[in-house]
């Protein structure tokens, strides 16, 4: 697993693609990557935080998350036991410079996310919603599909970046922010 410095080009822009969205802050780490080790939510100052330690090989890190987008992410993977503590993570888009804290003994960096931080689960994983839609018509021309896979294509990339910017949408109208200017 690796951590992947931000570095600026010659030009001085940034060069994560969602530092482009979020005009206060640019990153000071562009992508971090690491194995599950925990999630849980910490109570900081009455506040409470989604939190995600990874394994990024040298050493673990913690990251906490905004409550209101990752509460329900920590609370599924909670739920689903040690099962799915190796699954990887990759986060985009770390805008604070890390705090060092200590926990048992042990000395770990902790970054705070903010709204526009992306975590995903299993990244080199494609989705192809034809095969998802196959599924519900006929579960076993879903497991034949399964058997053998439609091969990824640009238009499934598309699709699948379609369908998450879509609900993301969804999401940020139905807490109101968009009437509210907050998408500015």
């Amino acid at each position: 697993m690796t951590i992947h410095d931000a570095e600026k080009p010659a030009d001085g822009r940034q060069e994560c693609f969602l530092c482009a969205l979020d005009p206060r802050h640019t990153c000071t780490v562009r992508q971090l990557e690491g194995r599950l080790r925990n999630a849980f939510e910490r109570n900081i100052n009455g506040e409470k935080f989604p939190t995600l330690v990874l394994d990024v090989g040298t050493e673990q890190v913690e990251v906490r998350l905004p409550h209101h987008y990752y509460h329900t992410l920590i609370k599924e993977l909670r739920e689903r036991g040690k099962a799915i503590y190796q699954v990887t993570v990759r986060l985009y888009h770390l805008p604070s410079p890390p705090d060092i804290v200590e926990y048992n003994g042990q000395i770990r960096q902790a970054y705070t996310a903010n709204s526009y931080t992306l975590a995903v689960l299993e990244p080199d994983v494609v989705l192809n919603i034809t095969d998802l839609n196959h599924a519900e018509y006929c579960p076993r021309q879903y497991l034949l599909h399964r058997l053998v896979p439609s091969t990824t294509s640009p238009a499934m990339i598309r699709g699948n970046l379609v369908h998450y910017c879509f609900k993301e949408l969804l999401k940020e109208h139905d807490r109101g922010e968009l009437m509210q200017g907050h998408d500015q």
